[in-house]
Order: structure tokens, then C-alpha cells, then sequence
């Protein structure tokens, strides 16, 4: 889930000597330590969202043919044998490919590849709160998604097995996650020690601590709370040591947490949908206002540039003049 601490996760997979791809996003405002994806595959997975009319903060997204599924994966296929050719040990992070599992996972056949999953936990709280300041998202589109990212993340690694890692403990234990993660990846810490101590000590600071407190309301019913049971399930998962799939008791108790959830958004879908038709009606409109006032910006830089060259043009006239005159000048002197 976005604003979940998968950057953090994400380098530190890098530290461990996996291979994030060719063109890396560029380190912005609202994500210093930089975002760890790769241009090219983020924007696939943004075209791909764009095509069914959704964005990554869209509530519902539509079901997909096997027609568009096959003509993505494809393609997909493609890009990742181009990208990561020859590459033995590669890692992706963008949290838009669990709305679009279905074509990672036939791409991922086509490849003849299985992955590792990793699922980066944080409290829905505290990635509310980041929503909001970064994109101004309403709280309960905030936690809706959160529990959708979360839930079927869940059950991906329930069903081809993965680990646990949680933002917090990342941040207060550095080496014991880094440690956790090596052995779940089967790679030896001895080999990458040095860029391990810079991830702990220069890396992680306490500036990653931050919004942790949300105090908007949200409206929908019993959605903080069954939040709070999936985040502290997650939570207690990433205390384990081993893969989900080693513990069976904890792979029902999952299961039986993911059907809650999933009867939830059953009972709450005309809810849902009522709630993600006002908010796609206001994400447009300030598409189409951004849009005209981009636009308003271009004409004025535009008109800006005209006159800037009027004002420079009649600053410098009086020394064009005096330059014309003494070529004048010159040319009568040449000529005497």
C-alpha cells in the first residue's frame, strides 16, 4: 500500500544486492530518501489503470477479459525480459501491481519465475494521515484502500508464500528486519555488510517517524476498527521468522480474517460504490480544473516571455543606436 513504508522495504532489498532496474523515480519532496520504483514498470502498471478509467487511489476497480489480461501480460513479459535480462536477483515495488495481480501473475507464468512476496505493513492510521497531507484523500478512501491493498496482499502470500514486514520495527530494529529478510531471501548478510551499516545508521533517521495522528472522522461503519484487527494480524505475522506457509494455524487465522473483511465489503458495496462515484466525480473535476489552470500558466509564462523580450529589447535600444552610429562611424573614417 502507498505511503506504507515499501520504499524503505524496498532499499532494503537493494542493500542486499537486488537489481531495482535502469530508471529509478527521482527523489521528490514528499519521499526525500527516494521511491525505490522503476519508471518503466510504474508507468505500465499507470497506463494499464488508466485504460479501465481508474487511478491507484480508485476505490473499485473493473474486473479485466482474459482478452486484456493476455494482450498486458504480454507485453508486460516483454518489458521484464528487457529490463531484467541476465539479472539474477531483481526485486519490483509498486504498490498499483496488487490491483493488477491477475496480469502480474500470468506474466510472471509466461516468465517461468516464482517470486518472493514481500508485504510491507504500516498502521492505517499513520498512512490516512500521509494521504492527506500529500493528496488531500478523505480518511475512509484512505483506510478502504488500505484494507483492499493489505487483504489482497494477504492472500497472495498466503497462496504463493512471502513474509511480513513491519514499518515500525524496520525503523526501531533496523538488523534484525535486515536479518529477516536475508534469511527469507536466502542471501548472505557477510557479503553486503558495509552498505547494510550504511542503511542502518545513515539511512533510516528519525524523520521516517511521522503522521501519526489523524483526527478526521470517518463515517463508515466498524472500518477503524476492523483496520486496527487486520493491521495488529499483520502485525503479529511479522514477528515470525519464517514464511506464512511454515505456520498452518496462522495461515487459517489469516483466511479466516480475510473472509471478514471480504463479507464487509460485500455487506457495504452499495456504500462503496455510491462513495467512489462522488469521489471519481471530484477527482475529474479537479483533473479538468488543474487541466485549464496548467493551461492558464503556459499562456501567461507564454505572454510573460513576449514582454520580458519587449522590455529587454527597448533596454538595449539605446546601445543598438550607439552601436549602429559608431558602425556609421567607422565605415565614414574607413572611407576618408
Amino acid at each position: 500500500m502507498h505511503r506504507s513504508g515499501t520504499s524503505v522495504l524496498t532499499h532494503a532489498i537493494e542493500t542486499l544486492g537486488a537489481y531495482l532496474g535502469s530508471k529509478p523515480i527521482d527523489a521528490k519532496k514528499d519521499n526525500e530518501k527516494g521511491f525505490f520504483e522503476n519508471t518503466t514498470v510504474l508507468r505500465y502498471n499507470q497506463d494499464i489503470l488508466t485504460s479501465l478509467n481508474c487511478s491507484w487511489d480508485s476505490i473499485l476497480i473493473p474486473n479485466l477479459t482474459q482478452q486484456q489480461v493476455t494482450e498486458n501480460s504480454n507485453l508486460l513479459t516483454e518489458l521484464i525480459c528487457r529490463e531484467y535480462k541476465h539479472i539474477n536477483f531483481w526485486g519490483i515495488k509498486d504498490p498499483r501491481i496488487i490491483r493488477l495481480n491477475i496480469i502480474w501473475q500470468e506474466t510472471f507464468q509466461n516468465l517461468n519465475i516464482t517470486p518472493y512476496y514481500l508485504l510491507a505493513n504500516r498502521n492505517p492510521q499513520e498512512v490516512a494521515n500521509s494521504l492527506y497531507l500529500r493528496n488531500k484523500i478523505n480518511i475512509c478512501v484512505s483506510l478502504l484502500l488500505w484494507l483492499q491493498h493489505q487483504i489482497d496482499s494477504l492472500e497472495l502470500i498466503i497462496e504463493h508464500g512471502g513474509i511480513v514486514i513491519d514499518y515500525n520495527k524496520m525503523l526501531s530494529k533496523p538488523r534484525h528486519e535486515i536479518d529477516r529478510l536475508a534469511k527469507f531471501l536466502e542471501i548472505d548478510t557477510h557479503l553486503h555488510e558495509e552498505k547494510i551499516e550504511h542503511f542502518t545508521q545513515d539511512f533510516l533517521s528519525k524523520d521516517l517517524h511521522h503522521n501519526k495522528n489523524n483526527t478526521e472522522a470517518c463515517f463508515f461503519p466498524d472500518l477503524n476498527s476492523l483496520c486496527d484487527k487486520v493491521y495488529n494480524h499483520l502485525s503479529q505475522l511479522s514477528a515470525s521468522p519464517d514464511s506464512l506457509l511454515a505456520n498452518k494455524e496462522k495461515v487459517q487465522h489469516s483466511k479466516n480474517i480475510i473472509s471478514e473483511v471480504r463479507n464487509y465489503l460485500k455487506q457495504n458495496e452499495g456504500l462503496i460504490l455510491e462513495f467512489h462515484n462522488i469521489t471519481s466525480t471530484h477527482t475529474q473535476n479537479i483533473n479538468k480544473v488543474t487541466v485549464e489552470y496548467e493551461n492558464k500558466i503556459l499562456a501567461l509564462t507564454k505572454e510573460k516571455n513576449i514582454l520580458q523580450s519587449r522590455i529587454n529589447w527597448i533596454t538595449n535600444r539605446p546601445i543598438y543606436i550607439l552601436f549602429k552610429k559608431a558602425k556609421k562611424c567607422y565605415t565614414f573614417l574607413c572611407k576618408k
